[in-house]
């Protein structure tokens, strides 16, 4: 009897272990794991405006990450890619790189990278296109990205990767910031909780 009791104590104690071992997963709307390869929408966690789509700046080229401005456009799906290659479901805090599912006109890939330097005194730093996909290392340290559970619910796209030893980046959530009646993605933002709606 007591060998048994021990018995159950420890498997209890095993399951607690190897369940809290890894990061949780990150979830869509609908309660599932946000997988390696599906294409999801990137929405605003309070249903206010669009979804996350890509567009220039200045001119038709190169592109940047913006929010659409219609509440009813879900605007272009993404899809995700974990550094960690174990599993396919991204888990918070891990490093992955994004990318928008669609190419539009420019000749640019559709993988996110944070352009431009990253320094203590640069008041905006957007979130463009044309990153690279894998390869972690010094030469990709701004392409990638992660997913963090948001204190006011949903998650938080943020920049600090984990790819570079070497490498001293500044981290930070991602937020908006309105440019010519346009609204964009990037760090030094106002705080942009998101969910995922799988497409």
């Amino acid at each position: 009897m007591k060998l048994t009791v021990i018995f159950l104590h420890l498997s209890s104690l095993f399951l607690l272990v190897s369940s809290t071992d890894g990061a949780p997963a990150v979830l869509d709307i609908e309660g599932n794991e946000v997988r390696r390869g599906i294409t999801y929408y990137v929405l605003p966690n309070n249903g206010t405006g669009g979804g996350l789509t890509a567009s220039g700046r200045n001119a038709t080229c190169p592109l940047y990450v913006g929010k659409a401005s219609s509440e009813t456009d879900p605007g272009v799906a993404l899809i995700f890619f974990p550094l960690e290659q174990s599993s396919d479901a991204l888990s918070e805090a891990s490093d992955t790189n994004i990318a928008f599912s669609s190419s539009p006109l420019c000749a640019q890939s559709m993988v996110w990278k944070l352009q431009g330097g990253v320094s203590e005194g640069a008041s905006r730093v957007y979130v463009g296109l044309d990153g690279t996909l894998g390869n972690p290392g010094v030469a990709t340290v701004s392409n990638w990205f992660n997913v963090r559970k948001a204190e006011e619910g949903g998650y938080n796209l943020v920049f600090c990767p984990g790819v570079c030893e070497v490498c001293r980046v500044i981290c930070g959530d991602l937020g908006l910031f309105v440019e010519d009646g346009k609204t964009w993605l990037g760090l030094r933002g106002s705080s942009f909780s998101v969910v995922f709606k799988k497409v």
